[in-house]
């Protein structure tokens, strides 16, 4: 009982000195430049992003009239919204839309974290990180804001993925981060990418 106090008590606080749990041990990424690069991976983490979408605007009718559909792109997956999407949700005939109207996202993530680094002494003790990105699964939501009179909600929300996966733009492209790992080691400087920095953008297409 007492030894399991103390693994608890050395447990939290490792969690309050680093902000984290314990990642994996190292295993090697990759050489270039006469580096050998390494990386570890973090315990998993909850994370609740939210982003809004631009108005309809002048891509509205065209969008009603079923010309246009929104494609939403969310870090290597997409979407493709059909304006029935929303008058299903909406479900009133009745009520007039509007180019002030918009679209939101909201992904509810489950990932973990990726950092690549050399040593820097021989002992193997300091680590330079000089590559960071994220990988996981995501619970997408798509939301409509309707603005006019008449709605029911301001707010009509429907579920449009689950566990869909999700990861930073370059997380397998080995070559490319091998480069950069070289290039921020002798610039002594991190490369961050994140899925809350780029997990969505919009587009219209035919």
């Amino acid at each position: 009982m007492q030894r399991h106090r103390r693994l608890m008590t050395m447990l939290i606080v490792f969690v309050m000195l680093f902000g984290t749990l314990p990642v994996s041990a190292a295993t090697k990424y990759g050489k270039v430049g006469g580096r050998t690069y390494y990386y570890t991976i973090s315990k998993a983490k909850n994370r609740r992003i939210e982003k809004k979408g631009e108005k309809a605007g002048s891509h509205l009718k065209k969008w009603m009239a079923g010309n246009l559909r929104l494609v939403a792109e969310y870090a290597l997956g997409d979407y493709a919204i059909p304006f029935n999407v929303v008058e299903n949700m909406v479900n009133n005939d009745s009520v007039k839309y509007y180019e002030k109207s918009y679209s939101s996202y909201v992904f509810q993530t489950k990932y973990k974290q990726r950092k690549i680094f050399y040593y820097s002494d021989k002992a193997r003790k300091r680590r330079n990180v000089v590559l960071q990105d994220e990988k996981g699964e995501a619970d997408v939501f798509y939301e409509f804001h309707p603005v006019g009179v008449g709605f029911k909600k301001s707010t009509y929300s429907k579920k449009i993925r689950s566990k869909a996966a999700v990861k930073t733009m370059f997380y397998d492209n080995k070559k490319r981060n091998l480069q950069r790992c070289h290039i921020n080691a002798n610039h002594r400087s991190r490369e961050i990418w994140t899925l809350n920095a780029e997990i969505l953008s919009e587009r219209w297409k035919r």
